[in-house]
């Protein structure tokens, strides 16, 4: 049962669906930081972004496999991460690039940034050892509710679904929450035995420090 529990969860929470997810975060904290009164009207950026980093690193993975430059779909050794790691970094580098040129918010252009530098990170990493994608977009997600709750929000935010209000909730609570998210996606990679205590440490680092490095780049 912890097994397919560990499974779900490291499925659920992949790394090529993690930057949406933090994008969706932004969009539901701040949506006025992007334009937006509320995040039902962020579908075409939701549509782009996510076109922009999922399909593509998911085809290269099974074309890997599938001309047996691979043994599996879930990239066991080093020499299999490359090319995803090249692919991914450039496709976050057009996205970043496309979204600078149209002066979009500052808030996801760091979280693109951020994205680049972590991946060409983890391609440098991955010479020496196998680091943990999921640990990097922990920290990267934790990173960019930091940089939220510093500079991108008020200390509290509503909670809404086009007109209709849920809440009012604390900003600090979506910190804390998501700190215990990253707890749980790294425990599920540990239990797996996907990766060690060091590759995930490692992957955290890099992901927290990547969207920081970010942001300080862009202002």
């Amino acid at each position: 049962m912890m097994k397919v529990l560990a499974q779900f969860i490291s499925v659920v929470f992949h790394p090529v669906f993690l930057f949406v997810y933090i994008i969706v975060l932004l969009l539901v904290i701040n949506p006025y930081m992007f334009g937006f009164s509320n995040i039902s009207e962020a579908n075409e950026l939701l549509l782009i972004v996510g076109l922009t980093v999922i399909p593509i690193p998911i085809i290269v993975v099974l074309m890997q496999k599938g001309l047996g430059l691979s043994d599996s779909i879930y990239l066991r050794n080093k020499q299999e991460r490359i090319g995803p790691y090249l692919v991914s970094a450039l496709l976050y580098l057009s996205l970043y690039l496309q979204l600078a040129k149209t002066n979009s918010a500052n808030a996801i252009q760091v979280a693109t940034l951020g994205a680049v530098i972590a991946l060409f990170g983890a391609f440098f990493v991955n010479n020496f050892f196998k680091i943990s994608l999921h640990a990097i977009g922990s920290g990267a997600l934790i990173s960019m509710i930091v940089l939220t709750v510093m500079f991108y929000s008020r200390s509290t935010y509503e909670l809404s679904l086009g007109d209709f209000i849920i809440g009012e909730y604390d900003t600090i609570a979506v910190l804390y929450g998501t700190i215990l998210l990253s707890g749980v996606i790294c425990s599920a990679r540990l239990y797996l035995k996907q990766h060690n205590i060091q590759e995930i440490y490692s992957g955290l680092v890099l992901g927290f420090f990547a969207p920081l490095i970010a942001y300080h780049i862009i202002q």
